[in-house]
């Protein structure tokens, strides 16, 4: 999946009107952004090197992103803020955004003790593995009856079910468990990306 960053075409086309950069983001999701003092995440970095490069200083606007479009109408297309980062290629993202090239790529992965062989669908067989709740691989692990899917809630609940023993691997979004497996597991086990076909 590509994520991008999105400008509102005012900001291209009327840079007096403010001059700060007001930048949209969620308070709460590392590893992309945070609303909290040494633990900012990378699209705050990112936004503070875009205002920089406009000569502008950065303004936070903190959006609650887990409703995707609803979070994009009640910020950035109200003119809440100028830019959002982190936003996926969507060709209904309609004409009112100015969308820049894809800077990165996500997915989900895999969370397994290292050396450990579980690398597709037909190696889940028989297994114990966990879930986050309302993602892709609950849905896709749901229709597979030889897979006993575990659900958890967030991402770093997964990797707590890995490490008390309660599932064999995990199915996760690949950003949050390659970053809380590094930051509150001191890389104990190895994040492998699962390739979409």
């Amino acid at each position: 999946m590509w994520f991008i960053a999105s400008i509102v075409p005012s900001l291209a086309d009327d840079d007096t009107k403010t001059t700060r950069l007001r930048v949209c983001a969620d308070p709460d999701n590392l590893p992309f952004s945070k609303n909290h003092t040494g633990q900012r995440g990378i699209y705050l970095e990112y936004a503070d090197l875009i205002a920089k490069a406009l000569n502008r200083p950065a303004d936070w606007v903190w959006v609650v992103t887990i409703y995707g479009e609803r979070a994009i109408r009640a910020s950035l297309l109200s003119d809440r803020c100028d830019i959002m980062l982190g936003l996926p290629e969507d060709e209904d993202m309609g004409p009112k955004l100015i969308l820049t090239q894809p800077f990165m790529r996500m997915g989900y992965a895999l969370a397994q003790a290292k050396g450990s062989k579980i690398v597709d669908l037909a190696a889940m067989k028989g297994k114990k593995i966990g879930v986050e709740f309302g993602s892709p691989p609950q849905s896709l692990l749901a229709v597979n009856d030889d897979i006993t899917a575990v659900t958890y809630r967030k991402a770093p609940d997964v990797l707590k079910g890995l490490a008390d023993g309660e599932i064999e691997a995990g199915f996760l979004w690949g950003p949050a468990g390659g970053y809380h497996n590094k930051r509150a597991l001191n890389t104990a086990y190895e994040i492998t990306p699962v390739e979409s076909r």
